[in-house]
């Protein structure tokens, strides 16, 4: 997500189509999980951010721990960014090798949540470390600093 004013991050900008096409799926399972693999970046791709002084094999800067590093959090970033009016969910499970012609890479899934008093409930049902605002519209423990950003 880029903030209002903020310039969104140009790695997830290059994932923007795969994004859609996974919110696309997920809308489509009506509340049930979807998911795919989330290749591990080529060497082009590693080569081509690295020229604009991104490390997209390395640790997120923003919130490493919610998606294992910097290539999949860009994935999430065009997700939430695409999708603004459904509550939806998306995790980046553990790494698989290669498979004859699927390449390595993470596995992700995604769903839209039920919405209204439903998704309400249950976000204020969670803990103040696993929400990015408050009730009292202060930063939880799920806020992210923009001046992590490797982007600017």
């Amino acid at each position: 997500m880029s903030g209002y004013g903020q310039r969104p991050d140009p790695v997830s900008v290059a994932w923007e189509a795969a994004a859609q096409h996974a919110l696309d799926k997920a809308r489509e399972a009506r509340g049930a999980w979807w998911g795919t693999r989330l290749a591990d970046p080529t060497p082009q791709q590693v080569a081509r951010w690295a020229r604009e002084g991104i490390d997209v094999t390395g640790r997120d800067p923003v919130r490493y721990q919610l998606a294992r590093g910097r290539w999949q959090r860009a994935f999430m970033r065009a997700v939430y960014r695409l999708e603004d009016r459904r509550s939806i969910e998306v995790q980046i499970g553990r790494k698989y090798p290669r498979r004859g012609v699927i390449p390595s890479g993470r596995y992700m899934r995604i769903r839209v949540k039920r919405g209204g008093s439903v998704a309400m409930r249950a976000v204020e049902r969670k803990p103040a470390r696993d929400r990015i605002y408050l009730d009292d519209g202060s930063p939880g423990g799920r806020y992210a600093q923009w001046s992590a950003r490797d982007w600017a």
